[in-house]
């Protein structure tokens, strides 16, 4: 037993510890702090509204995670900020991208993304709601200005129906 326990350790202490992987450089026009405006739409979820807040992108202490978080500013009109976060990450076994998500009033989910194509990042994935496993997805653009433009859609009813849409620029 005590020779088979060396043999895992050595396997162990021979291997090279992880790495972050490249492709998440990918995502460096996230990792910033913007100021983001934008409208909700009509839908179940509650009436048509603009919106206001900020985005912060950052990396993780060991570069493994690229960690997102929206603070929607309070208003008059709109007493009950939404805030998300998510996380993403390359998986090199699945070459795509991954996604861990949730918000303030307890939603949560998860996606997936093949990374950028031309000016488009294109997440897809699930979502539960109030107990319901809703699909969804999140789309954004690179504009020539460095700002970036999104969009959340989510499958209600069978149709695609966009619930958010809004431009993201970097704080001067």
């Amino acid at each position: 037993m005590t020779g088979m326990r060396n043999t895992i350790f050595l396997l162990l202490a021979a291997a090279a510890p992880p790495v972050p992987p490249p492709e998440l450089l990918q995502l460096k026009p996230f990792l910033a702090t913007l100021s983001c405006n934008g409208q909700v739409e009509e839908s179940p979820l509650g009436p048509a509204r603009s919106s206001q807040g900020t985005m912060t992108g950052k990396r993780d202490r060991p570069g493994f995670w690229v960690q997102i978080r929206y603070e929607e500013k309070r208003g008059a009109k709109h007493p009950l900020a939404t805030s998300s976060e998510e996380r993403w990450s390359y998986d090199p076994g699945q070459k795509r991208f991954i996604a861990l998500l949730w918000d303030s009033f307890g939603g949560y989910g998860s996606g997936a993304s093949p990374g950028w194509e031309g000016d488009s990042l294109v997440w897809t994935g699930e979502v539960t709601m109030n107990g319901q496993k809703i699909p969804y997805r999140q789309t954004f653009t690179r504009e020539k200005d460095g700002s970036l433009g999104e969009t959340w859609e989510m499958q209600i009813n069978g149709a695609w129906t966009r619930l958010t849409s809004g431009t993201c620029k970097p704080r001067d």
